[in-house]
């Protein structure tokens, strides 16, 4: 049988985040950081939801958690695709409003 073919993983990242040019995009990295900071603090107030017994006010602050990870995920992606198409960048909050008018097709295509 033949050998798997290997990629080094180093030279493959290097070549995607020069391809996004992601590092040189500080208000898109700010933005990821600080949705999954908000998300974090979303899923902490889930567990001690959770160990108090309040299951449903759990779920609640989940279901908020991977709803802001999401749409920040989302967010950054725009502002990164303008970046890459050599548009202006977006400001973080007009990502936001664009990525939470747009996140229901992107779900539909994650599901498809």
């Amino acid at each position: 049988h033949a050998a798997p073919m290997t990629i080094p993983l180093l030279p493959a990242l290097a070549r995607v985040l020069s391809s996004i040019d992601a590092v040189r995009n500080l208000r898109a990295l700010y933005g990821l950081l600080a949705g999954f900071c908000m998300a974090g603090l979303l899923l902490a107030s889930a567990q001690s939801a959770l160990l108090r017994g309040d299951e449903l006010i759990s779920a609640l602050w989940m279901g908020l958690a991977l709803a802001v990870a999401f749409f920040s995920v989302n967010a950054t992606g725009l502002m990164l695709m303008d970046q890459a198409r050599a548009l202006p960048v977006r400001d973080p909050q007009d990502a936001l409003l664009d990525a939470l008018r747009c996140g229901h097709r992107v779900l539909l295509a994650l599901l498809a």
